[in-house]
C-alpha cells in the first residue's frame, strides 16, 4: 500500500456514539486514509505558442518514431504530452529527443500525414512541469483541465549526469486549454505534506479517469523515476502495489487495496478504461499487462490474460473478474485501448490495438492486430486486416468513426536502439483505423460522422443474448443491467484482519467498503442495519484491510523480491498478509 491507511477519524465525531462507532470499526468494512493537498497556484503563467512547424516539427521525410508519450482528446483537440521522438537531422545523424513541450493538434480539420507537415501547435511548460516517459494525462471534463507530471520516468536516453540531477519533488501540474491550441500550465497542486513527498514517482501503471476521479493501479519505480534508486541498473525496477485515487474536486488522494487484482496487488504495462454507463459512477475495466516478475524488464513477467476481465466499481470499491468469450487476444503489454459508444446504443465497445510480449524480433509481427471487447456481452471480436506493422508504446483514441493512433515503436527490430531507428509506416507517427471499413489509412477525416457499431458486433447481438450466459457474481449482473439469477454457489465469509484464522474470500467479489462523514444518527442507524444484515449471511461479503499492510487474496510465502513501501520508502518483502482464494 502507498499511504497510511488508518481508519477514518470521523468515526469519533461524537462521544455519545462511541459504542456505535466501535461496532462499525469491528465490521467487515474498512476505512481508507487520505492525504490532503495544499491548493495553491504556483508559477501559474502562460508561455507563448511557438510558430507552427517550429522548432520541434520535422518534415515527413525526417520524422522516424514517437513513443512512450501520453495523449488525450478534449474539445476537438488532441494533446500529446511527454515521451520521446526521433528524426534524421542529416543523412546519417539520428536525433533522439524527449518531447519537452505539449503538442496540440486541431481535430476540426482533416489531414493526411503522408505529405505536408501537420499543423501542430506547441505549448511551453513551467520548469516544475516535467515531461516524462510512460506518464499519464488525466482529464477533468467538468473543469476542462488536464493533469499530468506526477507519473512517469525520465527519457530512456538520459545520461548518468541527468539522472544525478533528477531530484524532483512531487508535483501534479494542471493544463487549462484555451480552445485554440494554447493554454496555461501551472503547478496548482503543491504537495507539501510529508506523506505525499515521501511517495516514489510511479511509472508504467494502469490508469484511467472519470468525471470525478483519476485512478492509478500499480506501476514500478526505477532509477529513471526516483533519485534514491539511481544505483539500480537500467533494467532493474521496484514494483509498487496498491491503487491511488485522486479526486478532482477535493484535491485529495486515497490509497485503495489492489489485492483483488493480483497476488501481490501489482500491475504494470496494461491498460485501464472507464466505462460510464454501468453503475452510479461507471466501472473501470483492466486489460492485459503484467502482474508478477516486475523486478526487471524481461519476459519473466506474468501476463494477465484477456479471457478474464477485471472490473473495479468505485462507488462500493468492489472488484469483479468476469469471463470473456470470442476472439480473445493473446496476452501482451504496452498496447493501447480506447472506449466508445454509438448514439442511443445500450452497449459499449473497447478497442485494443498493438502491443508486444516483451521479446523483440520478426515474430512480433503477429501483434499488429486490433480487437473489440463489447459490453455487457463481454465478447471479443477481432478486426480482420493483414498484420504488417506492429507497434508498442503508442496511444489511441476513438474520434467519430475512426480510431486515431499516435506513435509507437517497432518490436520487430533486434535491439532496443533499433526500435527508434525503424521509420514509422504511419506518416509523422499518426495512423487512422476506419472503424466502418476496418481499413488503415494515414488520412484523418473530420467529417467522418458519429460512431456506429460494426456489423460483426451487431450480428453477434442479433444471434446471441446481450449478457454472458454465466455471471461471475450476481452483483456484477445487477451492475451491468442483467436480471440473471445468482449462481448456486454461495460465497464464504471474507477474511478478517482482526479475528483468528482467516476464511477464504469469495472467488468473484472483493468489496472494500469505505465509511466516513457520518452526518446524522439516522444515517448511522441505517448503516448499522445494513451491516447487521451482512453479518447474518449476506451474499456480498466485504473485503477487509489491515492498515499499512497489503492484503493479498492468493496464498503466498515470503519471496526474495522487494517492492517499494510507498509510505516511508523502505524496501520490504512481498508476502501474503492473509491466505485466500484466487479471484476468478
Amino acid at each position: 500500500m502507498r499511504f497510511d491507511a488508518s481508519r477514518s477519524p470521523r468515526f469519533a465525531a461524537a462521544k455519545c456514539l462511541t459504542s456505535i462507532l466501535f461496532f462499525l470499526s469491528a465490521t467487515t468494512l474498512w476505512g481508507v486514509g487520505s492525504v490532503g493537498l495544499k491548493l495553491d497556484t504556483i508559477s501559474a503563467h502562460s508561455t507563448p505558442i511557438v510558430p507552427r512547424g517550429q522548432p520541434f516539427a520535422t518534415t515527413p521525410e525526417q520524422f522516424v518514431r514517437r513513443g512512450y508519450h501520453a495523449s488525450a482528446v478534449l474539445n476537438g483537440w488532441l494533446y500529446i504530452e511527454g515521451g520521446d521522438y526521433t528524426f534524421w537531422e542529416h543523412e546519417n545523424d539520428l536525433i533522439h529527443r524527449p518531447q519537452l513541450s505539449t503538442l496540440a493538434l486541431d481535430l476540426s480539420f482533416g489531414w493526411s500525414s503522408d505529405n505536408a507537415p501537420l499543423n501542430i501547435l506547441e505549448v511551453q511548460k513551467p520548469e516544475k512541469c516535467h515531461s516524462l516517459n510512460i506518464g499519464s494525462i488525466w482529464l477533468n471534463s467538468i473543469d476542462g483541465a488536464l493533469y499530468s507530471g506526477f507519473t512517469g520516468e525520465m527519457s530512456s536516453g538520459s545520461s548518468d549526469e541527468d539522472i544525478q540531477k533528477f531530484t524532483l519533488e512531487n508535483y501534479l501540474c494542471t493544463f487549462t486549454p484555451d480552445g485554440r491550441g494554447n493554454g496555461v500550465w501551472s503547478t496548482t497542486m503543491d504537495f507539501v505534506g510529508t506523506d505525499f513527498r515521501s511517495l516514489h514517482r510511479p511509472s508504467g501503471g494502469l490508469t484511467a479517469f472519470s468525471n470525478e476521479s483519476a485512478y492509478y493501479l500499480g506501476g514500478i519505480s526505477n532509477r529513471f523515476t526516483s533519485p534514491e534508486l539511481s544505483t539500480l541498473s537500467a533494467s532493474e525496477t521496484r514494483p509498487l502495489p496498491g491503487m491511488l485515487e485522486f479526486n478532482f474536486e477535493s484535491g485529495r488522494w486515497r490509497n485503495l487495496s489492489s489485492a483483488a487484482y493480483s497476488a501481490q496487488g501489482l500491475a504494470a504495462f496494461g491498460q485501464m478504461v472507464h466505462v460510464p454507463g454501468f453503475g452510479p459512477k461507471g466501472i473501470f475495466v483492466m486489460l492485459g499487462g503484467a502482474s508478477e516478475g516486475l523486478t526487471e524488464y524481461d519476459v519473466n513477467a506474468k501476463f494477465q490474460p484477456f479471457d478474464g476481465i477485471t472490473i473495479f466499481e468505485p462507488s462500493t470499491q468492489s472488484w469483479f473478474r468476469q469471463e470473456a468469450t470470442g476472439d480473445v487476444p493473446e496476452p501482451r503489454i504496452d498496447f493501447c485501448a480506447t472506449v466508445t459508444q454509438a448514439a442511443g446504443a445500450a452497449t459499449y465497445e473497447i478497442y485494443v490495438y498493438g502491443g508486444w510480449n516483451g521479446t523483440l524480433g520478426p515474430k512480433t509481427v503477429r501483434f499488429d492486430e486490433a480487437f473489440v471487447l463489447s459490453l455487457p456481452a463481454f465478447h471479443w471480436t477481432k478486426i480482420n486486416y493483414p498484420a504488417q506493422f506492429p507497434r508498442y508504446g503508442h496511444t489511441c483514441h476513438t474520434v467519430g468513426t475512426q480510431m486515431l493512433v499516435v506513435g509507437g515503436l517497432d518490436p520487430t527490430q533486434s535491439n532496443r536502439a533499433m526500435v527508434w531507428k525503424s521509420k514509422d509506416n504511419f506518416g509523422q507517427g499518426f495512423g487512422v483505423l476506419d472503424l466502418s471499413t476496418q481499413a488503415w489509412t494515414n488520412a484523418y477525416n473530420e467529417k467522418s460522422g458519429t460512431y456506429q457499431i460494426a456489423e460483426t458486433i451487431q450480428e453477434y447481438y442479433r444471434n446471441n443474448p446481450r449478457f454472458p450466459s454465466t455471471w461471475a457474481h450476481p452483483k456484477l449482473a445487477e451492475l451491468m443491467g442483467s436480471s440473471t439469477p445468482r449462481p448456486s454457489v454461495s460465497p464464504t465469509p471474507s477474511p478478517s484482519s482482526t479475528s483468528g484464522p482467516p476464511n477464504h474470500v469469495d472467488t468473484a467479489l472483493i468489496v472494500g467498503g469505505s465509511i466516513g462523514g457520518v452526518a446524522a444518527i439516522g444515517l448511522i442507524v441505517v448503516t448499522i442495519w445494513l451491516l447487521l444484515k451482512r453479518a447474518k449471511g449476506s451474499d456480498y461479503p466485504a473485503q477487509t484491510m489491515t492498515p499499512l499492510e497489503p492484503v493479498h487474496e492468493i496464498e503466498a510465502t515470503a519471496s526474495s523480491v522487494s517492492y517499494i513501501g510507498q509510505l516511508d520508502g523502505r524496501a520490504v518483502q512481498i508476502c501474503s498478509e492473509l491466505p485466500g482464494s484466487e479471484i476468478r
